[in-house]
Formats: C-alpha cells, structure tokens, sequence
C-alpha cells in the first residue's frame, strides 16, 4: 500500500466526521458574527508553493459571546462583573487572520493556530526558511493558518493593519461604579534626563491622581528576594499623575503618566503602589481563542448565515505559541479552555515554544506582555505537567493537565527550553521538575509531552536560522539519573546555520501522532498497538524528515525515542522513523 494510499484513508473518515460537525447548525460555537473586511487572492504575490498551490489571505472581524453560568467560563476572573447583553451574555469583538490554500481541498486538512505575541504573527517565520513565506514549508505542507486577537489590553483601536487586537469588557460593580484595587508599577533602569514615564498598560487607571493617596518611592539597591536598601519616600508635592515632556512641572494632567519634579535619576529604581480602577476582564481573550478556534474548526456559518471560510475541512488543530504567547499556550490549557463550550476538544496538538514560566493573563490589573518580573505575578499556579504534591506552598497534588485531564481534551505537547528561560522568567522549578518531598525527587513526563532543552548558550527567542545549539531530550524518569544528568547525556542533534530541523521535526511528529486518530488510544506494554497506522501522513512531511536523516538527525532521535524498558515512548515513534527511511527512496 502507498504511502498515500495510507494517508487518504486516514483523512477521508475523518473530513467525513468534520464536516458532519460543521451542518450540525449554527448553534454550535460561540462566535456569534464574522465580517470579512479584506480577501488578498492570490497572496504572496501569486507565488505557487508546489501541488498545493496559491493561498489567500482571509482578513476579518469576528464577534462573539461567552455563557458566564457554563462551568468552563467560571475560572475566569471578574466574570460575574462583566457587563452582559440582553441575552445575559459576555460579549468581545476580535481581528483575525485566516491563510488558506485557494483550493481548499488540496489542504492537509490541519489548522494551525498562531498565538500572537503582543499582537504579532510569528508562527510562520519560525517554521519558514528566510521569513514569510520564505521556502513555503507551511504552505507547500497545505496547512491552513489563522491568527486572532486575545491580548486585552491591546484593542483593536490600538494595533497596526499587520497585528490582532480585541475588545474584551471592563468589570464593573453591579451598581454600575467602578471596579478599584491596589496595583503598582516599577521604573527601573530609566534613562537619564527624562521627568515622565508612563504607566504600564490598559485597564489599570488611577482611581483618583491626588498623589497623597499613592506612594511613590526610590531605592538604591534590591536583592532578588526584594529586600531593598537606601529607600526614600518621594513627597507627593514632587511627583504627579502628568505628562511633562513639553510642560513644566506639574505638566499637563494625563492619568496614564507620572511626571518626576526633578527628573529620574538612572543610578535609582522607582516603585509606584496607587489604587486603580476599570480592570479588563482579560481572560475573556482565553475564551475567544477557544471559541475562534471551535468555530472555524467545527462550524459551517455563523448565526446570520455567513459562511465559515473553511466549513468541513478541518480534521485536526495545532496551537502554537512561543516565548510569552506560549506562556499564555501554557495558561490556556490549565484553565480548561482546551474544551469548548459543547465539550469538544480545540487543539489536538499544542507547542509551547521557549514559554519559561506561566504569567500574567487572567488576574485582576494585570500586565499580560510584561515578562513577569520582580513581584508580578506567573508562577504561582501549577507548574509541571504531571501530578505533584505543591508541599512547599501547601497546595496539594496538581498539575497543569489537571482540568484537560477530567473532560478528555488535552493536547499531544512538545515544548523545547533554553538557558535563558531558566533565570529571565524565573522558570528553573517549572523546567527542571523536582520534587522536594518526593522520595526520587523526581517529577516524571506524562506520556503526552515531548521536551526538548538547547544546551548550548543561546539567546532568547533568536532565529532559528542563525542558532546552533545541541538538542537533548528529557527521558523518562524511571532510571536513578536526575534531569540534569540525563540532559547531558542524551544529546539529539545539532541544529545547523541553515536548518530548523527541530522545529520542522515536530511538525511532522506531530501532524504523524498528535492528529492520527489511530493513534490516540496508546500502547500495550511498551509494544505500539498499531505502528503501520502511526506513520507519517502526508508526502511533504516524508521529504522534510529524509532530510534531517541525512543531517544526522534522526539516527540518534530513533535510538532514544524508545529507550530500553521505557514505558511513555509514542505508539509508531520508531516505526515511524523506520517507515520513512523506507519510503524516502520512492517520495
């Protein structure tokens, strides 16, 4: 049987089943409204990527209501204080942007989902050689791409034409008065001969700019555990709520600006504690994606008939999202939003790509694109994936696959780390898996998790196409080695000058695990239940590994996929690598 041959047989059912789901009726999702604002067709120029074909560029504003009651909505901070419609519904109005090929139906029939990052598309650059589209590889693979807004203190008003914003509401007393509560800012490193700094982000605005009811300090030292030494109480006759660039102290009143009499001095930290007030209902922007994902996924219209672009051909999603959009990848499914609101699973795979800690995405006066600093808040939930007992903060066994877990809907994950994540985000006990009390001390991998650790000195969020790092994967931890043990001895490759041979190597582990059915239900033993029906599903992806076998790549990656007497190896990963080498010679 042709690879082909194996790979239509695979996806026919399931279109079959999708597109079953999308006449099911415009009730289903709760997007509730699309409008296409713009149709670049062809995009790119006219440029073909291969048997696929040209793509187009589906631009839009997408609508939409979520149901305060359903239990999947009620992590939600201020919920129960976001204004609702005549309906008792939350709404959020979202930008998205959709990429597919012309003829749809030469599609690989996989959605991937770009988690932009302060607004920005970045999935494609990652995965395409020379930017977007660079060589094409998305798009010679067929995958749709679609990007929306989730970031709420980033409305639409506020982001450029090439960037995703989103309305979300702003709590409110059932009253109607304002939501307060003490918040703070830090100016830190501020350079010299400048009296105005503006406060971070929306959603946070002084209850009131009369500066006795705020403090604003300095200091001249601060350990990493904030002890701080030589501190001065600034009086609130030298500072105001002002904008002072062109005006003399005390400027001219903007309550999103302070204005320092006698200038920041840059030798100085600042630290600003005031009330605030009408916080953003920022996790709203979980349950849009959620939602934005589920309709295009599953839907065939929305509630006035217009018609999902993609209707019916969508088998299977993937989420990405790097640096602080994977954190918040990370966020997404511990707050169960991998689940719709009809119980159906989102993402069948999720990458988390250089996503250090947790962060700031759900919680009152909130600074989602800050990268959790010194007293903000991103590691105080859950942090592993498996379960662990939090002994340390008293807070019980946990994990962050524990509400995916209890409805069925977790993700296949692959997350891959750096040593900048170790100290920048505060990410050493989220990354390296210890267990103080545990008698191994030990925190094992569950078996729908890959990581992956560049242990060479890299920078954060630096182009693939530039890094040279070797790659080691963490094993099971069922020999008496620690993780930092096995990461030095289990290296995986080099990524060469010219490659992303691990981030292309996912994609097609991915696309072969994470959305093969088949595959799904797990293994006997340490034996595979069915390796023939766990082999790579499409051509392209049989191309693009052949050609990291001959970078040296998957000859080590084969060896310690399945380690001796391992138990969490993937149904097919051997096989997998096997069927390719075998089919390499005829593709």
């Amino acid at each position: 049987m042709s690879l082909m041959t194996r790979v239509l047989g695979r996806v026919a059912p399931a279109i079959g089943i999708a597109a079953l789901l999308a006449v099911t009726g415009t009730s289903d999702g709760r997007v509730t409204q699309i409008s296409i604002t713009s149709n670049t067709s062809p995009a790119f120029n006219g440029q073909s990527f291969g048997t696929v074909g040209q793509y187009e560029q589906i631009k839009g504003i997408a609508k939409g209501e979520i149901d305060p009651p359903d239990r999947r909505n009620a992590v939600i901070t201020d919920i129960n204080l976001a204004p609702r419609n005549a309906r008792a519904m939350i709404e959020y109005t979202t930008t998205f942007t959709l990429l597919k090929p012309l003829d749809i139906t030469k599609s690989s029939h996989v959605l991937l989902y770009d988690i932009v990052n302060r607004g920005n598309h970045t999935l494609a650059t990652v995965f395409n050689l020379g930017g977007d589209p660079g060589d094409g590889f998305l798009y010679r693979s067929g995958h749709v791409l679609l990007a929306a807004g989730w970031q709420g203190d980033l409305p639409i008003a506020s982001v450029a034409s090439t960037q995703e914003g989103i309305d979300v509401p702003t709590a409110k007393n059932p009253d109607g008065s304002p939501v307060t509560g003490p918040t703070f800012a830090r100016f830190v490193a501020v350079p010299g001969n400048v009296s105005t700094r503006s406060l971070p982000g929306l959603g946070r605005t002084p209850a009131s700019t009369d500066t006795t009811k705020a403090t604003l300090i300095s200091f001249q030292h601060e350990t990493n555990t904030g002890v701080k030494s030589g501190v001065v109480a600034i009086p609130s006759t030298d500072w105001s709520f002002a904008d002072c660039r062109s005006t003399a102290f005390p400027g001219t009143p903007d309550p999103t600006r302070i204005c320092l009499k006698n200038g920041f001095d840059p030798n100085l930290g600042y630290e600003l504690v005031y009330t605030a007030k009408d916080p953003l209902v920022l996790g709203v922007g979980m349950a849009a994606m959620r939602d934005i994902v589920s309709f295009f996924r599953y839907v065939s219209a929305d509630d006035a008939g217009t018609a999902n672009p993609i209707a019916g051909s969508i088998a299977w999603t993937i989420g990405y999202g790097g640096s602080q959009s994977g954190r918040f990848l990370k966020n997404f499914i511990l707050d169960g939003f991998n689940e719709d609101e009809q119980g159906r699973i989102v993402w069948d795979g999720a990458d988390a790509y250089i996503a250090g800690q947790m962060g700031q995405f759900n919680i009152r006066f909130a600074q989602p694109g800050n990268i959790a600093l010194l007293y903000e808040p991103g590691a105080e939930g859950p942090l592993w994936w498996s379960d662990y007992n939090d002994v340390v903060r008293g807070r019980g066994t946990t994990s962050l696959l524990m509400r995916c877990r209890a409805t069925a809907t977790c993700p296949k994950i692959f997350e891959d780390y750096g040593g900048p994540e170790m100290w920048y985000t505060r990410a050493g006990i989220g990354i390296v898996g210890t267990d103080a009390a545990g008698a191994s001390g030990e925190i094992p991998l569950p078996d729908n998790v890959r990581r992956y650790y560049y242990t060479r000195a890299c920078s954060h969020y630096r182009s693939p196409s530039t890094m040279s790092a070797k790659l080691m994967k963490a094993t099971n931890m069922t020999s008496s080695f620690s993780n930092r043990e096995k990461m030095r001895r289990k290296p995986l490759s080099r990524r060469n000058s010219r490659s992303i041979s691990l981030r292309r190597l996912y994609m097609a582990w991915l696309y072969s695990h994470a959305v093969t059915r088949p595959c799904l239900g797990g293994t006997t033993g340490t034996k595979p239940r069915s390796s023939a029906s766990c082999r790579v599903s499409s051509p392209s992806y049989a191309r693009s590994i052949s050609r990291y076998i001959g970078h040296g790549v998957l000859p080590s990656l084969r060896s310690s996929l399945r380690p001796s007497g391992a138990s969490w190896a993937w149904p097919g990963d051997s096989a997998n690598v096997m069927a390719v080498r075998a089919s390499a010679a005829t593709i």
